[in-house]
């Protein structure tokens, strides 16, 4: 099989880090805790249903990161962007504010969802939404507590009503056209007119924006030679 090419950049909590020597087409999930060893971010259904798995991604300047859920992402649609974990979001010596809350309010029972919970939960202070239960609600419909803790967690965030967040700084790196990892192409269009001529081009192919159910149902090991065009940084779009 093919590999990464070493040109290949993600920012993760604010380090460019190369993306090389992969064989097969791993989930942003699987590269951060294997490759990276960032174990805070967790696989528990691996199937975009229980949000343990939450990152924010954050892909252009002065823009506000939203939370994703990193098993259902393959790692070569993320080339170029940047990537924060939990770890990044604060640590035992420097939590942020919900971290902070939720040790206040016992808001962590088993403690394999927290993580995910507090990235989703973090993204209501950057986008200085007032925090009800509407929003608390909409926030977190993709994250699963199966210790039923979510009334401490409610009030977590209930508590940070006037808290907000300035986005994070955003690090640019250069992005590339084409990804190859392992079997798999992933091509990076900017606009409308590369899009058309790599339609031209390239005679088969799938669209791939989110992936959510492409990428759930696919193969992650394939000896086939598959091409996905990525439509994300196409400016019309």
């Amino acid at each position: 099989m093919q590999k990464t090419s070493e040109k290949s950049l993600v920012v993760v909590n604010g380090i460019k880090t190369k993306v090389h020597n992969l064989d097969y087409d791993i989930t942003l999930l699987d590269w951060i805790r294997t490759s990276l060893n960032l174990k805070g971010t967790k696989e528990g259904c691996n199937e975009g249903d229980c949000g343990a798995c939450s990152v924010l991604i954050l892909e252009k300047k002065n823009e506000k990161p939203k939370a994703i859920n990193s098993c259902l992402i393959r790692l070569g649609q993320v080339i170029g962007k940047n990537i924060i974990t939990i770890e990044g979001i604060g640590d035992k010596n420097n939590l942020n504010p919900v971290q902070k809350s939720f040790v206040k309010n016992n808001a962590s029972q088993c403690g394999f969802c927290t993580p995910g919970f507090i990235i989703s939960a973090t993204t209501l202070l950057y986008d200085n939404k007032k925090i009800n239960d509407d929003n608390i609600h909409d926030t977190l419909s993709g994250n699963l507590c199966r210790c039923t803790g979510y009334t401490p967690i409610i009030n977590s965030l209930k508590e940070l009503d006037n808290v907000k967040l300035a986005p994070p700084k955003y690090i640019p790196v250069k992005k590339i056209e084409k990804v190859t990892v392992g079997s798999s192409n992933y091509y990076h269009p900017k606009n409308l007119k590369d899009l058309t001529l790599l339609t031209q081009k390239i005679n088969n192919f799938s669209f791939l924006s989110g992936g959510t159910d492409l990428n759930l149902e696919r193969e992650v090991y394939s000896k086939t030679t598959r091409n996905y065009i990525c439509l994300t940084n196409i400016k019309e779009l």
